[in-house]
C-alpha cells in the first residue's frame, strides 16, 4: 500500500501538468463543396464554398471569390480572395480555463481573411490510353490573420470518360502539400490525397464525389517553450468523404 502511494505521488504531477496535445485520429467526417462559375472568353469568374462538419470538434468553412485568366492553351493564372471560419494554428494551443489542462481552442467562429496566387499548368498525358490530362496547381497565399504565408501545390491526373457528345465523367486523383514559408517547425505540415469523379450531368450541371486521407503536423510556438520549456510534435489523420456540386451559369 506504501508503495502505491508513493508511486501516485510521483506521478500524479506528470499527469496533471500534461502540456502536451495527443495524437488525434479524427476518423471520418462528411464535407460538402458547391462550385459556381462563369466564364467569359479567356476569363473564368468563381465562386466556392465548402464546409467540413466537425473535423477534430470544430467546423471548417470557407467562401471564395476568384478569377481565372488564361494566358495560353495550357497555362491559367488567377487571384482569390477567402474568408474562412474554423482554421487551426499551432497558437490556438492554450492553456485552458482550469490549469494545468492544456486544449485545442474552437475556432468555429473565428473569420481568418485569405488572399492568394494561383498558378495552373495543365498537359495531356500521350503515353496513357484514352484521354488523360496532367496537371501541377500551385497556390501563394496570405493569411492576414496571423500573417502566414504558404505555399500549396497539387499535382493530380484526370482521366476523360467520354461519351457520344463529350465527356461523360471525370476519374481524378490528387495530392495536395502545404509548405509554410515565416512559420511553423515543419518543412510540409499538411498532406491531403485525393481520389473522385466528376458526373457530367449536362453542361450547367456536373455533381461529384471525392474521399480524401489527410495528416497535419502541429508544433509548439516560442511563447510555448519559453513558458513551459518543452517541445512537442503533434500529428492529426484523418478522413474525408464528400460530395461537389458544380454550377455553370451560361
Amino acid at each position: 500500500m506504501t508503495k502505491f502511494f508513493l508511486l501516485f505521488l510521483f506521478t500524479f504531477p506528470v499527469i496533471a501538468d500534461h502540456h502536451v496535445p495527443d495524437n488525434i485520429e479524427a476518423g471520418t467526417n462528411a464535407a460538402a463543396t458547391i462550385r459556381v462559375h462563369h466564364k467569359k472568353n479567356k476569363v473564368l469568374y468563381h465562386f466556392d464554398y465548402e464546409q467540413t462538419d466537425k473535423i477534430n470538434n470544430r467546423v471548417d468553412k470557407r467562401y471564395t471569390l476568384g478569377v481565372r485568366y488564361r494566358f495560353m492553351k495550357n497555362f491559367k493564372a488567377g487571384l482569390y480572395y477567402s474568408l474562412r471560419y474554423g482554421q487551426r494554428h499551432d497558437e490556438d494551443w492554450i492553456s485552458g480555463p482550469n490549469p494545468p489542462h492544456w486544449i485545442w481552442i474552437d475556432t468555429s467562429k473565428r473569420s481568418e481573411n485569405f488572399v492568394g496566387l494561383e498558378l495552373i499548368p495543365r498537359f495531356l498525358v500521350h503515353f496513357l490510353p484514352g484521354t488523360w490530362v496532367g496537371e501541377t496547381r500551385v497556390k501563394i497565399e496570405r493569411n492576414f490573420f496571423n500573417d502566414n504565408n504558404t505555399v500549396k501545390l497539387k499535382p493530380g491526373l484526370t482521366y476523360f470518360w467520354m461519351g457520344d457528345s463529350g465527356p461523360f465523367m471525370n476519374l481524378f486523383a490528387q495530392a495536395e502539400l502545404y509548405i509554410p514559408l515565416n512559420y511553423g517547425e515543419e518543412t510540409i505540415y499538411e498532406k491531403w490525397f485525393y481520389l473522385g469523379a466528376l458526373y457530367h450531368y449536362s453542361k450547367i450541371f456536373k455533381p461529384g464525389i471525392f474521399f480524401s486521407v489527410y495528416e497535419k503536423v502541429w508544433t509548439q510556438t516560442e511563447a510555448f517553450k519559453t513558458l513551459k520549456n518543452d517541445t512537442y510534435k503533434n500529428t492529426e489523420k484523418g478522413n474525408l468523404v464528400g460530395i461537389t456540386l458544380n454550377f455553370r451559369i451560361p
